[in-house]
């Protein structure tokens, strides 16, 4: 393993070191005997169809992957294109989730397809995952108001205009990606600008957008139903769209914040938002509880994807 792989793996053990630290400090200062109550009461039946829901979720946004990926002529086997969606799971809490651009390395050394062409791609998905999530917080917002929910919401449609605009002005585009070649894992970036705003051309067919927005927005709304189950999982019934308007009003905060994985934004805004129906201790017993279950299961899970890729193919980023 060449000191690069090492320098990002060691990246990535240390923001899973610093979620422990975070975590047990946050139950710490909730109460850690009224946490662990919690958890000792809670009903673990719903734990397998959380995970089911999970793991179809990757399944459909794998899916949706493909969808990008042969639009700039990209075409891949279905179980490789399976485990290239899983391989970026691995870096989803770096910030922004921007970390998956690992998914270009992997295609540019087994398939010989170019960073330049392929990150597009990676940069896609994120945009599109923040229009899904704002768009799930603006319907609960119709359904249930929050203030709070609204001007988060609002917020991001204009950080969402600002993207709209940088993704079909090439001169803009490239100081965007100036600035996230910054963050871990896009200091080494070799691009081919050229190349790189085809694929972006590509990507903006307006069919196309739609479609993925649609296809994103319903698997978003499919991720909500395990958000759901991790309240019913404490006995708390809140509804659908109220505890999915907590968790993705607090996810938009935690990706604004650049902060890897949203840690602690998340967490924070979470368990304030929902202080009018839950205690802090259960609060964070919920937002921990879900977490777990989601956000870290799939990072643990690409993980053991990327770093068998890794070492198979002595890949270097």
């Amino acid at each position: 393993m060449n000191k690069k792989n090492k320098i990002s793996i060691r990246s990535v053990l240390i923001i899973i070191f610093l979620m422990i630290i975070f975590y047990s400090l946050i139950s710490i200062y909730s109460g850690i005997d009224d946490i662990s109550e919690n958890f000792k009461s809670m009903n673990f039946l719903y734990v397998m169809p959380i995970i089911v829901v999970v793991l179809t979720s990757i399944l459909f946004r794998s899916w949706i992957q493909k969808l990008l990926l042969e639009q700039i002529e990209v075409k891949l086997p279905l179980k490789d294109n399976f485990l290239l969606f899983l391989s970026g799971l691995a870096l989803i809490i770096s910030p922004g989730g921007t970390g998956q651009v690992i998914k270009s390395y992997f295609l540019k050394e087994k398939y010989n397809i170019s960073i330049s062409k392929s990150i597009p791609v990676i940069l896609f998905e994120r945009y599109y995952d923040l229009i899904s999530v704002t768009a799930l917080v603006i319907i609960s917002v119709c359904i249930i108001f929050s203030l709070e929910a609204l001007v988060v919401s609002m917020l991001a449609l204009i950080i969402i205009f600002i993207v709209s605009i940088a993704l079909r002005k090439e001169s803009l585009f490239i100081k965007f990606l100036s600035l996230q070649k910054k963050i871990m894992f896009m200091k080494q970036l070799e691009i081919n600008e050229k190349e790189l705003y085809l694929s972006i051309k590509l990507l903006n067919n307006h069919s196309l957008v739609c479609k993925i927005a649609v296809l994103t927005i319903l698997v978003t709304f499919w991720d909500g139903i395990a958000i759901y189950m991790g309240f019913l999982s404490f006995g708390m019934d809140i509804g659908y769209f109220e505890a999915t308007q907590f968790y993705y009003t607090s996810l938009i905060l935690g990706v604004m914040s650049l902060i890897p994985g949203g840690m602690g934004v998340l967490e924070g805004g979470f368990t304030i938002l929902s202080s009018k129906y839950l205690e802090m201790a259960l609060a964070v017993s919920i937002i921990i509880f879900i977490r777990l279950t989601t956000i870290w299961f799939t990072t643990f899970l690409g993980m053991i994807v990327a770093f068998r890729t890794l070492f198979r193919h002595k890949i270097s980023f």
